[in-house]
Formats: C-alpha cells, sequence, structure tokens
C-alpha cells in the first residue's frame, strides 16, 4: 500500500513538472511582454516626474482616464489567443490566417471608437474637481495618445495571433525594444531635443503613440520573416469583414473585455477622486500604483498563457489534459496571488 501510493505520488509529481513546463515555457515570455509595457510605464513616470509634479500629475488623470476603455476595447482581441490556439491545435494553420485577416478588420474599428473616445475623454474631468492646468495636460496626453489607438488595436491582434500559436518569445522582444526606445522619444518629447520644443507630460503621449506605430511595423517584418508564421499565409491573400467571425471574436472577447473594464475601473476611481488634492497626492499614487501594477502582471500573464496552451488542447481534442491544464494555471495563479500579498 505504502509503495503503491509512493508511485502515484511520483507519477502526480511527474505529470504536474511536466505541465508546469509546458505553462512557463508560454508563460515566461508573455510575462517578460507585459513587464515591457509596465517598463514603458514606468519611463512615462519617471520622466514627467522629473519635468514637474504638474506634468506627472495631467499624465496620471489621463492614464486613469483611458486605461479602463483601453482595456474595454483591447480586451475584446484577447478573444484572439483561444480561437487561433483551438485552431493551432487542430492544425488548421490557413483558417488561423484567414480569421486574423477578418479580425484584423474588427480591431481596425475598435481603434476608430477609440480614437475618437481619446480625443473626448477630457470630457469628464471637470465632474472630479481637478487643478486647469492638470487636466489641460491630461487631454493634451489624451489627444496624443489618440493617434497611435489603431495602430494599437492592430498590434494587439497581431500579438495574441503569435501567442495563440504558443509564439511567445518573438512578442517579447518587440515589446523588449519598445520599451528601450521609448527611453530616448519620452526625453526627445518631454524635455525638448533637436528642435523640438519641450511638452512635458503631453510628449509622454506622442512617444508612445510613435512607439506603437514603429512595434506594429516591427511585428509585421518579424511574421514575414519567421518560418514558424509561414504556415498561416496570414498576408498571403485579402479577406474582407465577415459577420460570423466578427460574432464570434466579440462574444467572446466583450466578457473579457468588460471584466477587465470593470477592474481596472476601481483603481482609475481612486485617482480620480485624489485629484482634488492635488498635484503631490496624484504623484504619490502614481507611483504606487505603478509598484502594485507590477505584481498585477504575474497572475495576468499565466492566465493568457493559459489560454494558449489550453486551447491548443482542446484543438487536439485532448479535453482531459486541457481540464488538468486549467487546474495546473488555477494553481499557478492562486500561488502567485498568495505570493503578491505577502510581498505588497
Amino acid at each position: 500500500m505504502i509503495k503503491y501510493r509512493e508511485i502515484s505520488g511520483l507519477i502526480f509529481l511527474k505529470n504536474l513538472l511536466k505541465e508546469l513546463k509546458q505553462l512557463l515555457k508560454i508563460g515566461v515570455p508573455i510575462y517578460g511582454s507585459q513587464i515591457s509595457y509596465m517598463g514603458m510605464g514606468v519611463t512615462d513616470t519617471i520622466v514627467a516626474g522629473r519635468a514637474s509634479a504638474l506634468d506627472l500629475s495631467g499624465l496620471a488623470i489621463g492614464n486613469a482616464l483611458s486605461m479602463p476603455f483601453y482595456f474595454l476595447l483591447g480586451g475584446c482581441l484577447f478573444a484572439v489567443t483561444p480561437i487561433v490556439a483551438q485552431l493551432f491545435g487542430a492544425k488548421k494553420y490557413e483558417e488561423i490566417g484567414q480569421k486574423v485577416r477578418e479580425i484584423l478588420w474588427v480591431s481596425i474599428a475598435l481603434g476608430l471608437i477609440g480614437f475618437f473616445l481619446y480625443r473626448n475623454l477630457s470630457f469628464f474631468i471637470p465632474f472630479f474637481d481637478i487643478d486647469e492646468n492638470i487636466a489641460l495636460i491630461s487631454d493634451g496626453y489624451l489627444k496624443a495618445m489618440s493617434y497611435g489607438f489603431i495602430a494599437n488595436m492592430v498590434f494587439t491582434c497581431l500579438r495574441c495571433y503569435s501567442e495563440g500559436m504558443g509564439l511567445t518569445l518573438p512578442v517579447f522582444w518587440v515589446a523588449f525594444i519598445g520599451m528601450l526606445l521609448n527611453i530616448p522619444l519620452d526625453i526627445i518629447f518631454v524635455y525638448g531635443y533637436f528642435g523640438i520644443p519641450p511638452m512635458g507630460g503631453i510628449g509622454c503621449g506622442i512617444a508612445t503613440s510613435i512607439n506603437i506605430v514603429i512595434g506594429v511595423i516591427v511585428l509585421v517584418l518579424v511574421i514575414l520573416k519567421k518560418k514558424e508564421y509561414t504556415p498561416t499565409k496570414i498576408f498571403s491573400s485579402f479577406s474582407p469583414p465577415n459577420s460570423e467571425t466578427t460574432k464570434e471574436a466579440l462574444k467572446l472577447g466583450m466578457p473579457i473585455g468588460f471584466g477587465v473594464f470593470v477592474e481596472l475601473s476601481m483603481f482609475s476611481g481612486a485617482a480620480l477622486i485624489l485629484g482634488s488634492l492635488g498635484s503631490t497626492v496624484i504623484s504619490g499614487h502614481t507611483v504606487a500604483i505603478n509598484i502594485v501594477s507590477v505584481l498585477f502582471i504575474l497572475p495576468l500573464s499565466f492566465g493568457l498563457a493559459a489560454a494558449t496552451r489550453i486551447g491548443n488542447l482542446v484543438g487536439e481534442v485532448e479535453f482531459e489534459k486541457a481540464k488538468y491544464a486549467s487546474h495546473v494555471a488555477i494553481l499557478i495563479c492562486l500561488s502567485g496571488a498568495i505570493i503578491n500579498m505577502a510581498v505588497i
């Protein structure tokens, strides 16, 4: 009986480690990508903060208003990951290309909605009794960010396409290079170099928009050059918008986007409420949120990795393995949450 239990325990441990290895292989580069995106925000905070507390406050209020809506729209495209993952597991490679081409139309439509939304979000600022100077910077920052919103949605769609096939490392390198590029761009536009006038916090928005456009171009070039993407023939033909694909993406993606929107609204609401207390309080809150956000990224990354892993297994018609993978993913996220709670 004891020997049987020992053997069962060893088999359980072996299966657990095997599945954990698969999730880490997908999840660690995703975590690196998310850290890189967060690094861009940290750079914005540092550079704008060195310009003035007023600029940092304008940036913080702009982000508090925009981030929930960014994830409300961008979250709809998170559906691309499980859709692609399932087709990849079923080895329906050319269908992946067709689906993604059709969902790219959805990303452009969401980008247009976000463009007009960002340009009018400052409408809500007067409701929070925020200093007029901070409000002006926030409005300029949001308008600057609007120019990159369509590119941002296209990037999100292509990123999820790549991650859905388990190709998370190329996305990480694109994100990491973008984080490094964001540093000089922020400095140039915030402080004013090479004949460009100093723009303060608004400069961070311009730098981010330029960075996103460059990121899309680099990611497209990576997809065109790397042979791992070739079987999907994503850019080999033209696909018009498809109502069924649009419904499929939005049916799966809208609950994701709305869920993240509700979560982030709580953080954003706190920043907006504190806005009436002045630039020093807002700046302090921004620094604290940046630290906490780094911890929040851990379970988020492994949740995204789980969508890829489970989608692949479902596509392979390995339902029991998919169920087991979901349990391991929940275990990892729960462990990460406990560690985060202890650290905070």
